[in-house]
């Protein structure tokens, strides 16, 4: 099941990194629609026991690789451009607080308990997990903005969208909720946009 768990991460991972850039070598092929990005999911809130949260977090830790390596293949886009350094900052803070995280607990996973082992997952998918989605979206985007460099539409969505401050927001029910309905929604309005673009 872990095998099968990490196999649908990676597939997840290389299809963000790779689903926009569609092999144009055929007709057919220049003809189809980048696909939507589907909203981030909830962390898992019915666990009890430490194993459980043991195997959450190896999960986790393996996504988060995935995530990271998906990102390395994306163009850094300007800090000085938009609110881009404050999307900057704010996921350089994320690997920062990700780092420290599996730190503190692989010193302590012989002996972790419930309460720490919650924390470390929770924090590991909010900070590590979700951040990535949004700095691979706010990379990609800008990568849609090179292309139409005349199109004010995409220029004002990622003023509107990528300001890093959703750096004040955690949970379920706050942050990745409002991630999804506001984040992920103006980010898939420049898909939209590219879509219509390029056909």
């Amino acid at each position: 099941m872990k095998h099968y768990f990490i196999f649908t991460v990676i597939a997840l991972a290389i299809s963000f990194a790779t689903g926009c850039k569609k092999d144009d070598s055929t007709p057919e092929n220049t003809k189809k629609d980048i696909p939507h990005k589907e909203n981030i999911a909830y962390y898992k809130t019915d666990v009890n026991d430490v194993s459980a949260y043991k195997v959450l977090v190896d999960q986790t830790v393996a996504e988060y690789n995935i995530l990271l390596a998906a990102v390395d293949k994306l163009p850094q886009y300007p800090k000085d451009k938009y609110k881009y350094a404050r999307q900057d900052y704010a996921w350089t803070e994320g690997k920062r607080i990700s780092n420290e995280l599996l730190q503190n607990y692989n010193n302590k996973k012989s002996n972790i308990d419930v309460a720490l082992a919650k924390k470390t997952y929770e924090d590991l998918y909010q900070y590590g997990i979700v951040y990535a989605h949004i700095e691979l979206m706010a990379r990609q985007a800008e990568v849609y903005r090179k292309q139409y460099p005349t199109n004010t539409e995409i220029e004002n969505l990622i003023k509107a969208t990528f300001d890093g401050l959703y750096t004040t927001q955690e949970g379920n029910e706050h942050f990745i909720k409002s991630t999804n309905e506001e984040i992920v929604a103006n980010y898939n309005k420049i898909i939209n946009i590219v879509n219509k673009l390029k056909s």
